[in-house]
């Protein structure tokens, strides 16, 4: 302690002649004789790091020159854990700037995946699922979606085919008690580990983490990691699963907002080609002011056109009382030559008779 507070190498050349020897000093003396012996300080930044002690036995006393090596051995020894020190440091930063550009490249590559499928979340949810069964050292992942009062399987790794099916469909209410069932229910990320006679009656692994998918306070499933060993999931992890889920609420909401234009792009399509149609009806009939015959082929047209029918058939009410076949554009020769010949009674029990 001397030695370390003083920054110098202690002598001492004989320890049974050292007036006030340290209780130490006394003790070694006791048990093994006289010796002598020199303390060279190891220090860095003015502050002991500890320090290098040589003995001889019999007590022979150390020279100057010794003493100057005793204490150049100190200082390389502090060079030595400095040096150790500044490399440990420099692999642990490498390490995390290898792990934090590792994550954001996961990241990025979901982000790419969202965005070559618009239309679609499944592409998604694989992705997601692999890339933090990857990262996160998972032995299973599963992801799961909330559809109505059930949890409904939409992605698993790692999961043997009888628990996949055990999982594919699970009640809200039996759920609740389980670690999916509270990220869900309580729209917070859940991170377990338990010995493994704790059990749990989902998954049942002895370390598990499940991250809720949340948008607008409402959550529509969860990202579920489990370990099969009770170690816990790091806290870059956590944070880069809790960002999967945000990925996977943005490709649910991007499917959701998809289909919403394309089907109004289909009602607005749908709607012109009706109006068109119409119009198209209305010019037959201002065009053809001394005959309906144009304008029921027209209608007929357009109707087995729009309405996607493989035929379409005109009858009209004749003076006889009976209804007549006026038009049939795309109805087999046959057909029509029988209907021309037999006119649909009013009675008749056939469709167009009922209606």
């Amino acid at each position: 302690a001397q030695a370390i507070r003083s920054g110098h190498a202690i002598h001492i050349p004989n320890a049974t002649a050292m007036p006030n020897a340290p209780r130490a000093v006394q003790d070694m003396v006791d048990k093994i004789g006289d010796f002598s012996v020199a303390w060279g300080p190891m220090q860095r930044k003015a502050h002991g790091a500890g320090a290098i002690v040589v003995l001889r036995q019999p007590p022979r006393p150390f020279s100057n020159k010794e003493l100057k090596l005793l204490e150049t051995f100190a200082r390389q020894a502090v060079i030595a854990i400095e040096n150790a020190r500044l490399f440990n440091a420099e692999q642990a930063r490498t390490a995390e700037l290898g792990e934090a550009l590792t994550y954001q490249t996961a990241v990025s590559d979901v982000l790419d995946v969202i965005s070559r499928s618009p239309s679609e979340v499944q592409p998604v949810f694989d992705s997601i699922n692999q890339v933090a069964a990857k990262l996160c050292e998972a032995d299973r992942a599963v992801i799961h979606l909330l559809r109505g009062d059930k949890f409904e399987l939409v992605a698993a790794i790692g999961v043997p085919e009888e628990r996949r099916r055990a999982l594919a469909i699970l009640d809200k209410n039996l759920a609740s008690n389980s670690v999916i069932g509270n990220a869900i229910i309580g729209r917070q990320t859940v991170h377990v580990e338990r010995n493994d006679d704790e059990g749990a009656p989902l998954l049942a692994p002895p370390t598990m983490l499940s991250v809720p998918l949340v948008r607008n306070e409402i959550a529509s499933g969860a990202i579920t990691l489990a370990r099969n060993h009770p170690k816990p999931f790091t806290e870059r992890q956590i944070r880069l699963v809790e960002t999967f889920a945000d990925q996977a609420v943005i490709a649910i909401e991007n499917a959701r907002l998809y289909e919403e234009v394309q089907k109004r792009t289909r009602e607005l399509s749908e709607a012109l080609e009706y109006q068109t149609a119409t119009a198209e009806v209305l010019s037959v009939i201002s065009k053809s002011p001394e005959s309906v015959d144009p304008v029921f082929d027209s209608i007929i047209t357009m109707a087995e056109q729009l309405c996607h029918a493989d035929y379409g058939f005109v009858y009209r009410l004749g003076e006889n009382g009976r209804y007549e076949l006026v038009a049939a554009p795309r109805a087999p020769e046959e057909y029509v030559a029988y209907r021309k010949d037999h006119p649909i009674e009013p009675g008749d029990d056939s469709i167009m008779g009922r209606a």
